[in-house]
């Protein structure tokens, strides 16, 4: 083991084992700027710039953020939330019907009958207008990511979204999710498109444990444990909302079948 000089105020002293000057450094005596010396070296130099003890320096406040920062993120890389695909599911189905309930209604209140009459003829195909729709929704769901880490339906089944290191994600980096999920994860809202696109992230999911819309936002989702009443609650809603199709399709079926055998006798 080597021998080390030390230099502190124009006094030397020495020599001194390897385990007295970490003892000093851990301590609080020597704060580096002393002069050291050992047999190898061509001169003194300070006690900080010494390889030997480089480990054993406490960080500066700036270095310890940085560096619990980093050790953060990276925990959140490595230890993502188990995938929870199908309470994820549920709470964007249940977003998107308030949000287009809310949004009927207000067409309902706001629009002369005329124009609500003149949306319900052109939303069929080739014209669905769902995926218009769709893109009201994203600034909204945004704003509530930004502001709460949350949504109605993902507040219900206890789903939180925050950014890598766990604050709350901006406007920005929500936008760029809604996006993102519009895109791919929705297949903008097409019929039949969007319900296999649906599924086959679902089965990404699994398998990376991460979607691309969360990994290209710096984004991650964590999951609570929904207590029974919020399942049964979710299927209250779903229940109900299964009828009230239901009922308006029995209701609007004589006009449907008349604008079928109309549109087959041409």
């Amino acid at each position: 083991m080597s021998d080390y000089h030390l230099t502190i105020a124009d006094k030397q002293s020495g020599p001194h084992s390897q385990f007295y000057i970490i003892q000093g450094i851990r301590e609080g005596r020597l704060h580096g700027s002393e002069l050291i010396w050992r047999l190898g070296l061509e001169g003194w130099q300070p006690l900080r710039e010494l390889e030997d003890f480089s480990s054993y320096w406490p960080l500066t406040p700036e270095a310890q953020a940085k560096a619990d920062a980093a050790k953060e993120l990276a925990r959140a890389r490595t230890e993502l939330d188990q995938p929870q695909p199908w309470l994820r599911f549920w709470a964007r189905m249940l977003d998107l019907t308030w949000f287009f309930c809310a949004f009927t209604l207000f067409l309902g209140f706001t629009l002369p009958e005329s124009a609500v009459q003149w949306l319900g003829r052109l939303d069929r195909p080739p014209i669905p207008l769902e995926p218009f729709v769709l893109l009201l929704y994203i600034p909204l769901e945004a704003w509530m990511l930004s502001r709460y880490g949350t949504t109605p339906g993902k507040s219900l089944l206890r789903i939180q979204v925050r950014t890598l290191p766990g604050s709350l994600p901006t406007f920005r980096q929500a936008m760029l999710r809604g996006w993102l999920v519009y895109l791919k994860g929705l297949a903008l809202g097409l019929p039949f498109i969007s319900m296999f696109m649906m599924l086959w992230w679902k089965y990404r999911l699994v398998q990376n444990r991460v979607t691309p819309w969360d990994e290209s936002s710096e984004m991650r989702v964590e999951h609570g444990e929904p207590e029974p009443w919020r399942y049964v609650l979710l299927t209250g809603i779903v229940l109900g909302v299964a009828m009230t199709f239901l009922a308006v399709m029995v209701q609007k079926w004589p006009e449907f079948e008349a604008a079928r055998r109309n549109y087959l006798s041409k």
